[in-house]
């Protein structure tokens, strides 16, 4: 792409209407969540929260895995963060972190403000690219309505606090995009770095190299140098076990870690039968606060089942392919915990709504009541851990 292309490419973005749209849907939706967090700070204060920092309200921010990243930011890897180590969390996240912190002063206040600088800075490139590639793929408006969808989706808090959710959004959506226009160097570029932001980075080189072969229609000969790019997606895992072998003589260290969590190797089915034995066991007991959690996990469950099935039937297979690794993942982990966040950066499932938008929207009116209320009560509740004390858990 010639310079003039890329200012015409960004020009015709900025100027797009309906893009306009989607930042100022982003702006809103993040002061909604910044005014829901300074809520449940200031007039909801709580005991249990976890104090990290004097400002009380950037503390908020930096709650449950925030601590770890930041941890990892200040400190580096080690075996002692919260009795079992932190190397659950991968490297890239905090590695950015500890750079920007660094810059603004090196104090815990400038640590913590960068990481929410960060991961709303991710949030902003993450749903440009979003709107580009649906753009390509559907039209304006299901792109318009994917972005709205995800920004007032209940766990949208997580793009904005001190997680790395934001940076894995962007790189995924980015390796996507650029798997659309057949840039197999970039999609090995960024999907290298999104398998060093999350676990689940490693499952992109399964899609990608799907589309890949589809493309040559699945012959042998007709492979060249390029699939080479793809395996780049492998080697920003590799880079992060081969760095745990040397600093702690185990290249799956991060699996000790996880344990502490409640999280070991299980059969995915098991672990779907075992979390609708103990839902069914919470419904006859009548616990209220057990039966909301794992309503909202088995939900989300269930919509990842039928979403991948909707794009598998509308030959959309590298989407359905990333959707079902994704929960197949998720389930290996012996628990449906935190389901609903993993959904969050699963984009193919907002498209899906989007385009159930345009024919139902009249009945969907009622989803979008639901998400702003739910994303105000989970942001609140990720700020001060308040409805932990009734043994509400989102």
């Amino acid at each position: 792409m010639t310079n003039k292309n890329k200012n015409n490419w960004l020009m015709n973005l900025i100027n797009d209407k309906t893009f306009q749209k989607v930042i100022l849907l982003l702006v809103v939706s993040r002061i909604i969540i910044f005014g829901a967090s300074a809520i449940g700070t200031y007039y909801f204060p709580n005991s249990e929260s976890d104090y990290v920092v004097d400002n009380k309200f950037l503390n908020g921010l930096v709650q449950y895995d925030g601590r770890a990243y930041l941890d990892i930011a200040m400190n580096g890897y080690n075996n002692t963060f919260n009795g079992s180590g932190n190397t659950a969390w991968f490297p890239l996240y905090p590695l950015l972190t500890h750079y920007l912190g660094l810059l603004l002063g090196g104090s815990i206040l400038a640590y913590v403000l960068a990481g929410i600088i960060l991961s709303n800075i991710f949030l902003i490139l993450g749903i440009t690219f979003l709107y580009q590639l649906i753009k390509y793929e559907f039209e304006k408006d299901v792109a318009f309505k994917t972005s709205f969808y995800i920004l007032l989706f209940p766990t949208s808090y997580f793009f904005s606090v001190m997680y790395a959710e934001s940076l894995f959004f962007f790189l995924t959506v980015a390796a996507f995009y650029f798997a659309s226009k057949r840039n197999w160097f970039l999609v090995g570029f960024f999907g290298f770095f999104a398998s060093l932001t999350r676990t689940f980075g490693i499952i992109l080189f399964i899609p990608f190299i799907y589309i890949y072969l589809k493309d040559r229609k699945f012959k042998i000969k007709k492979i060249n140098y390029s699939i080479l790019h793809l395996m780049l997606i492998p080697v920003g895992l590799s880079v992060y076990l081969i760095f745990l072998w040397f600093k702690f003589g185990n290249p799956l260290f991060f699996i000790s870690s996880h344990a502490m969590y409640g999280k070991h190797f299980a059969n995915p089915l098991l672990t779907l039968l075992n979390a609708s034995t103990d839902y069914l066991k919470y419904i006859m007991d009548l616990d209220f606060p057990n039966i909301g959690y794992y309503t909202l996990n088995l939900t989300a469950i269930i919509a990842m089942l039928l979403i991948g099935w909707y794009f598998y039937k509308k030959h959309k297979n590298e989407y359905s392919i990333y959707i079902f690794l994704s929960l197949v993942l998720n389930m290996l982990s012996g628990t449906i915990q935190a389901t609903t966040k993993h959904f969050l950066v699963l984009f193919p499932c907002f498209i899906y709504i989007a385009l159930l938008d345009k024919k139902y929207i009249r009945y969907l009116k009622a989803i979008y009541a639901a998400f702003f209320i739910l994303l105000i009560l989970f942001t609140i509740r990720h700020t001060n851990k308040i409805f932990d004390i009734w043994g509400l858990r989102f």
